[in-house]
């Protein structure tokens, strides 16, 4: 199987499994790929020479789409000069690195694409992330492409021209796997638009706390519980190093006194009410999960014209902090009190665009 070299930890928002034990590295640890097609990834030795007698017919097919790769880009680079198979092979691999890397730093992809998964998994979807073809690192992230494939609809238009029959069947073997559980896990892949071959594919487990905290999102917005409020504090403690939870929470109990008049004593949560309620969920859902925080407006009685009108949050009011900046559908901004939107939901949970 040839030598082993380290794998860079993957963040939290990729949850790099094992190929044969299916678990999580242990903390501080890391996952080692196969020496030979640098995509199978395992704890240690052990489990990579359990795997071998599975994994060496996608090891080849592997292998045999990067070659195919590598050589398309050397009838590109010819013209050029050409550069040697040594450095060919490199840029390759540091486009694997290049376009993991993108997929992870771009704020709320991640959460994006397992709500996406999550929604959808009585299909057992397929996830295809497809990064722009002039360049993965797009600086706001908006030509990125993400589509649902789900599991029967391989082989159907439109999803049989985007990815080669050979990583089909790659991935057809993975989701078969008896260990293989739609309602825990679900099924990554990532490419350049156009890239038929050589994809980077993984299976990745659901987490709870993102799912959790679309549950508590939606809980605060439909109704008025102190319960909900206390849920959502503790949420940030599970999602965030303490020292960041703690000030998000701290923030938010000033804004409730400076704004509101509402002096929560220690150890407890302010009085619930639509405005409350919607600057939690909005710290929930856009401050953390870097989701877009889609409203209706109502209530306003100096532009009465405006209510019903649906758009997006985009921040705080830099001129009037007590207010948010919300984009209605037409392109129109309009700065609005928290007691002033309710929260919608229109379809799926995107991540924030400019």
């Amino acid at each position: 199987m040839g030598d082993r070299q380290n794998a860079e930890e993957d963040p939290s928002s990729v949850r790099k499994r094992c190929w044969q034990c299916k678990s999580l590295p242990a903390p501080g640890s890391k996952l080692r790929y196969c020496g030979q097609c640098k995509a199978a990834a395992y704890c240690n030795k052990h489990c990579a020479s359990a795997d071998w007698n599975e994994h060496k017919v996608d090891c080849d097919n592997i292998r045999e789409t990067n070659r195919r790769a590598i050589e398309a880009q050397k009838v590109q680079q010819g013209r050029r000069g050409g550069e040697g198979r040594e450095g060919r092979q490199k840029d390759h691999a540091q486009y694997t690195i290049d376009i993991q890397q993108r997929f992870t730093t771009v704020p709320g992809l991640a959460y994006e694409v397992e709500l996406l998964a999550w929604k959808h998994r009585a299909e057992s979807p397929l996830i295809h992330v497809s990064f722009p073809k002039e360049s993965i690192h797009d600086v706001d992230g908006s030509g990125i492409q993400v589509t649902l494939m789900p599991r029967g609809s391989w082989e159907l238009p439109p999803f049989s021209s985007m990815i080669i029959k050979t990583n089909f069947q790659m991935l057809g073997r993975q989701f078969d796997e008896a260990s293989f559980c739609p309602d825990q896990e679900f099924m990554l892949m990532l490419n350049r638009e156009g890239q038929t071959r050589c994809p980077r594919s993984a299976a990745c487990r659901f987490t709870d706390n993102i799912v959790r905290g679309i549950e508590i999102t939606e809980a605060l917005t439909a109704g008025e519980k102190p319960e909900d409020i206390a849920d959502a504090f503790a949420w940030f403690r599970s999602m965030d190093p303490p020292h960041r939870a703690d000030y998000k929470v701290q923030n938010l109990l000033a804004r409730f006194e400076s704004l509101y008049g509402i002096v929560t004593p220690r150890g407890s949560v302010p009085v619930p009410s639509r405005a409350i309620n919607n600057e939690v969920a909005y710290m929930v859902l856009a401050a953390t999960l870097f989701l877009q925080f889609e409203v209706r407006l109502e209530g306003l009685l100096g532009a009465a014209h405006l209510n019903g009108k649906e758009g997006k949050i985009l921040s705080l009011d830099v001129a009037n902090p007590a207010r948010f900046t919300v984009r209605l559908d037409d392109g129109t901004c309009v700065s609005v009190k928290a007691s002033n939107f309710v929260h919608i939901r229109r379809g799926e949970y995107k991540r924030q665009l400019p």
